[in-house]
């Protein structure tokens, strides 16, 4: 559009000219559009009317299609009362479109305009209105749906309806899905989406999305990431996983994922993460965490190393007693048993345990010791 640019005086002529050749364009489908696009342009009053007159106009469409790719498309530009009514308003018209292949285009078309629980709706009344269809048909729609969610705006909403779409993908459009996927920016809704998408990618695919995952920088969210590929990945690519579990620093997100790697792993290696697992997880800072993790860490361990867990749980339940004598006598009915825990953990419990241990009665501490 030319007036933007021009100056002011003639701006305002040229706008007017422009509205006035609009409103007299005949057919509804045009107008409404002509007045949407129009309508940003021109000062505050005038953008009002012109934005009610392309409702206006949408709604007299009678092609049920047609009212709604113009109510869909006029949607963005009105006051926010006025787009929630045109957007249930075009839903509804979709809805009564007769024809499957049609009324399927049309709330496909839908998706990036609605609020986010009626776009989840709008996809899969859509994949219903496709089971009658051929797999050419079904193959187009599909594929228009998944144009459809990249143009979402919000990525965590992107992630949402893609998680909708992803089972009812057939093989050849589940990379493009997971293009889709891999170009979201915000990470925690990249995670969302791969987590969904994973379990229904060719193996072939895998390597990329652990070469993605990879690429995470936030901790949790690659952390999240990983679980969410270990049971699925190839004996090949393991390795490569198990490395990436490593190296994440922080404690608990550590412990979660090399649990979750472990029972893919061959017996020597998942020894090893397991270990590596009960590791990180006595290194949580917080206690509530660190309990936690243990409890879940127990479940994967040999006997051995569930009494060792079990101990060092029942002591940190004993340190969490506020009364004092209550808490030193507790503390005195497991230390016999400390000995079970490797050296230099035992060591810690022991320091941790002693100034605890001194409010009980000295021949009690003597014998204690």
């Amino acid at each position: 559009m030319l007036a933007p640019h021009l100056p002011e005086a003639e701006r305002h002529a040229a706008l007017a000219e422009a509205l006035t050749n609009t409103r007299a364009i005949r057919d509804e489908k045009s107008r409404a559009a002509a007045l949407a696009a129009l309508a940003p342009h021109l000062p505050e009053a005038e953008r009002h009317a012109a934005l009610r007159e392309a409702l206006a106009a949408a709604r007299a469409i009678e092609d049920e299609h047609s009212r709604t790719e113009a109510l869909a498309a006029l949607a963005p530009h009105l006051p926010e009362e006025k787009r929630q009514v045109a957007q249930t308003e075009a839903l509804a018209a979709t809805r009564t479109i007769v024809n499957e292949k049609d009324r399927a285009r049309a709330l496909v078309a839908l998706v990036p305009h609605l609020p986010d629980t009626e776009r989840r709706t709008a996809l899969t009344e859509a994949l219903a209105a496709l089971v009658r269809l051929s797999e050419t048909e079904r193959h187009s729609i599909l594929t228009e749906a998944l144009d459809a969610i990249s143009a979402i705006a919000w990525e965590n909403h992107r992630a949402r309806a893609l998680s909708v779409l992803v089972p009812h993908l057939p093989p050849r459009l589940l990379e493009k899905a997971l293009d889709a996927a891999c170009a979201m920016e915000d990470e925690w809704s990249r995670v969302k989406a791969l987590a969904k998408l994973i379990p229904h990618l060719p193996k072939i695919l895998l390597p990329r999305v652990l070469d993605a995952v990879c690429t995470i920088e936030d901790e949790k969210s690659r952390a999240a990431a990983l679980r969410a590929l270990a049971q699925h990945l190839p004996d090949t690519l393991l390795p490569k996983a198990l490395a990436a579990a490593r190296a994440i620093k922080d404690a608990g997100s550590r412990a979660d994922t090399l649990v979750a790697l472990a029972p893919h792993l061959p017996d020597a290696e998942q020894h090893a993460a397991l270990s590596a697992a009960l590791e990180a997880a006595r290194a949580i800072a917080d206690e509530r965490y660190r309990a936690n993790a243990l409890r879940i860490l127990a479940s994967h361990l040999p006997e051995e190393e569930k009494r060792q867990v079990a101990l060092i749980n029942a002591l940190e339940a004993a340190r969490a007693i506020e009364y004092e004598r209550s808490r030193a006598d507790t503390l005195a009915a497991l230390a016999p048993h400390l000995a079970a825990l490797p050296a230099p953990l035992r060591y810690r419990c022991w320091a941790e345990m002693l100034p605890l241990l001194a409010h009980r009665p000295r021949p009690q501490l003597l014998a204690d010791l």
